[in-house]
């Protein structure tokens, strides 16, 4: 049985039901002056380096060369992963390098090398992707045919694995479920649900050649399914793990996309975007909205871009390995912007707000707890604000419940900074009563009680 739930003593609530019995519209802001959007990117399928392009200014930081051939990059409480596959030559040097994400910060503004730790893997096993949970991370072994998880408060040693899957490739976690997918042309055309443990496997039949997986703000997972290069063409699916058996859904794209993320408008709204840069023929991007499973026919045709994604505060990065740029688009593809060109490919991307450590007005110490203070006023009338306290780079979301336990609307969800971050509550179109404000993050849950007086 698969079933993720919130428990009611605990200040938890049952997630949404799949048929939203109430959905009003909730104005949020977090606000951080202290910090800068932008990406990590992976530049180059050859002699990789690493840089970070800051969105608000175009400056790009060149962070050093990084292993022969880098997959992925991915950011998981405050620090950041390159999940490095096999040397193509020698087959060897399979690892994923950490490090912290403040080091890094401090090296944008002040100069010097980036610190890893290099963890290595079994050589051969062409680490591909990684997810987080707790102090855990999962990685997937494409070549390696498995997953394992590592201890990252304990060295990263390896406490879990699962073995005997058919070349996994993406990995996602919600709640306490680990979906990973089986890519390749005859591989089953399956995803698997695993439990915390890699216990427990569960087999769910998606589209052909699935790859990579993401979660939607209701804890829903998404996987896009390439299809055979030839009559088969993309798909995306989504599945509800909190059914007994999983709820599956799905949507013709067209095309052959290789990348799935979620994007949202900071208001609660969300889509699903896809890239289709593997074809090297347009249209290389393609959207639906995650909640009825429609597709988006306003992505315009002339966007370049898709080999790799990464989703922004009100839009999203888009990576080309054909004109090496990336480029940002605004959540209603109203704003296409290219920020920066490089002499490579970008091969990979994430997200992440980057703290600007020059700011010394008002300096307060890093906060040592992550924790939400009392919202003010409260009770309210017109709206009320909460006070989010982060010990680390979190990528937390923040959700409004009524008592019920019924989701009445998104008020964030991406990454944050160190640091104290504001978030409003409106109360436009919501009735006298008691609302609970729940922020999840790494494993974490912190809630506030908030009551509305008319």
């Amino acid at each position: 049985m698969f079933r993720r739930c919130l428990n009611e003593t605990g200040g938890f609530f049952m997630r949404r039901l799949s048929t939203i019995f109430l959905l009003l519209f909730i104005l949020a802001g977090v606000s951080n002056a202290q910090s800068d959007p932008g990406v990590f990117a992976i530049i180059g399928f050859f002699d990789q380096e690493l840089v970070y392009l800051n969105q608000s200014t175009g400056q790009v930081f060149e962070l050093g060369e990084l292993a022969p051939t880098a997959n992925n990059l991915k950011i998981y409480q405050d620090r950041l992963y390159v999940i490095n596959g096999d040397d193509w030559s020698t087959e060897t040097g399979a690892s994923i390098w950490v490090s912290n994400l403040d080091q890094i910060t401090e090296v944008t503004q002040n100069g010097g090398g980036v610190n890893w730790t290099i963890v290595p893997l079994e050589d051969g096993s062409n680490p591909y992707d990684l997810a987080g949970f707790g102090q855990y991370v999962y990685v997937t072994l494409q070549q390696g045919n498995g997953v394992i998880k590592l201890d990252a408060g304990n060295d990263y040693q390896q406490v879990a694995s699962a073995t005997d899957l058919n070349m996994p490739q993406g990995i996602a976690v919600s709640g306490e479920i680990v979906c990973v997918s089986e890519t390749g042309l005859g591989a089953g055309d399956q995803i698997y649900f695993f439990d915390t443990e890699l216990n427990s496997p569960h087999p769910i039949q998606v589209g052909r050649n699935p790859q990579t997986v993401t979660v939607d703000q209701s804890g829903d997972f998404h996987v896009i399914c390439t299809g055979d290069y030839a009559d088969i063409t993309g798909e995306a699916w989504r599945i509800d793990p909190v059914m007994n058996e999983p709820e599956t859904s799905s949507i013709a794209l067209g095309g052959t996309p290789g990348i799935i993320v979620a994007m949202n408008d900071g208001n609660g709204n969300e889509k699903i975007a896809c890239g289709d840069e593997y074809a090297y023929i347009p249209p290389y991007m393609y959207a639906y909205d995650s909640a009825d499973m429609t597709l988006d026919d306003t992505v315009p045709t002339n966007l370049s871009g898709g080999w790799s994604l990464a989703a922004g505060n009100d839009g999203i990065f888009i990576g080309s390995a054909i004109s090496n740029t990336i480029q940002y688009n605004a959540f209603d593809w109203s704003g296409y912007q290219t920020i920066s060109s490089f002499d490579g490919a970008v091969a990979s991307l994430v997200y992440y707000e980057m703290a600007d450590l020059s700011v010394t007005d008002d300096f307060q110490l890093a906060p040592t707890t992550f924790e939400l203070s009392p919202a003010w006023p409260n009770p309210f009338n017109a709206s009320a604000t909460v006070e989010l306290t982060l010990d680390r780079p979190r990528n937390p979301t923040v959700t409004l419940y009524d008592l019920l336990g019924r989701q009445i609307g998104l008020l964030h969800s991406g990454m944050l900074s160190t640091g104290n971050h504001l978030i409003q509550v409106n109360a436009q179109n919501l009735s006298s009563g008691t609302y609970f404000i729940a922020v999840q993050a790494d494993g974490q849950v912190v809630t506030q009680r908030i009551t509305l007086v008319r």
